[in-house]
């Protein structure tokens, strides 16, 4: 008889407790109309034309983007600053440090081929980037070198919402900087994210 008591009450507090996470889950998605700002950081891997060297460096920004068409694209733009630093002897005998950091400012536009409390997309960037590449730092030869250029990305991210107007994601680009001082002017950014979405209604918005 308790033993049934017990299951009385706690069926209930299921079922309720699925209605709301059915609920939560349907209008956690981008929503038509709404802005999405989030704010990026991770690794860049990238090889060095200087050196042949494999480099590991930081990279972090923002992006700004509107949703449109029920929620299938985003459209917007990006700033990411990159920076990685490498050990190499360019004068005989001493080890020096070279510096590379890289600011592409990219507009972007994504499809999302899912759109729920798990969101994925890939897009495309195309802009601009500064880049320059620091040698023999902190010595009378210091010298850097800036270049600008075209720059392309082909981002493939994958978000997951915790509410409504809350996310986070994990994204992959590769870049392509024109003249940049990178073997291939490729680097590849691996990051982490929390995002914020407003704007729209959440109940009509969700499919």
């Amino acid at each position: 008889m308790e033993k049934e008591r017990v299951m009385k009450r706690i069926l209930p507090a299921i079922a309720l407790l699925a209605v709301v996470l059915t609920a939560t889950s349907a209008s956690a998605q981008f929503r038509e109309d709404a802005v999405l700002l989030t704010f990026d950081a991770g690794t860049v891997i990238a090889t060095s034309e200087l050196t042949g060297n494999d480099v590991t460096g930081n990279g972090a920004g923002f992006t700004l983007e509107k949703v449109l068409s029920g929620g299938k694209f985003n459209i917007g733009f990006s700033l990411f600053w990159t920076w990685a630093d490498e050990f190499a002897e360019i004068r005989t005998g001493t080890e020096d440090k070279i510096t590379f950091t890289s600011v592409p400012f990219l507009f972007t536009g994504r499809f999302n081929f899912l759109n729920s409390r798990f969101a994925a997309n890939i897009g495309l960037g195309i802009g601009l980037h500064s880049s320059s590449r620091k040698l023999f730092e902190g010595s009378s030869d210091e010298y850097t070198s800036t270049t600008t250029g075209m720059a392309f990305s082909l981002p493939v991210e994958a978000a997951y919402f915790l509410d409504p107007d809350l996310y986070v994601q994990f994204i992959y680009t590769p870049s392509w900087m024109d003249t940049s001082p990178l073997r291939d002017e490729l680097a590849h950014t691996f990051a982490l994210g929390i995002g914020f979405q407003w704007g729209a209604d959440q109940v009509t918005s969700a499919k």
